[in-house]
């Protein structure tokens, strides 16, 4: 019964553009351990000249969403780097979070996941909804 879904779509994305933004719609609603989530491929990036891995997040008001989740960045080393990100309300908000806090990783030149991790021991809200967008490295 758990699941993970992601749909690109307009209705919400940063400053109204006219882009799309990703909504991640999760359910974790399990009475055993659950997990699922999110991932994007990197292809190798070199995130090595950079500093700040940079995204947009923001919760779905008329679903309810977590105000946690569990972010991982990996390299080709089979390194993972975690940490937990924190949602303070329900509107668009941005993270620029050093790379060096992704600790477990010790090479940043070919990076190949971003992944947002779902875990009933993290999430404080087991069934909703975020939207994602804007997800850049930064000097």
């Amino acid at each position: 019964s758990e699941f993970c879904k992601i749909e690109f779509t307009r209705d919400e994305n940063v400053g109204k553009n006219s882009g799309y933004s990703i909504k991640i719609i999760y359910d974790i609603g399990s009475s055993s351990s659950a997990a699922n989530g999110f991932w994007m491929k990197l292809n190798n990036a070199d995130f090595s000249k950079y500093k700040k891995l940079c995204f947009s997040v923001k919760g779905d008001t008329t679903t309810n969403f977590t105000k946690m989740f569990l972010l991982e960045l990996k390299n080709d080393k089979g390194e993972t780097g975690r940490m937990i990100v924190r949602i303070t309300g329900d509107t668009w908000q941005e993270f620029k979070i050093p790379l060096r806090a992704f600790r477990g990783i010790s090479n940043f030149s070919k990076m190949k996941e971003f992944v947002i991790v779902f875990k009933n021991d993290v999430c404080d809200i087991k069934k909703g909804v975020l939207y994602l967008d804007n997800v850049y490295v930064e000097k």
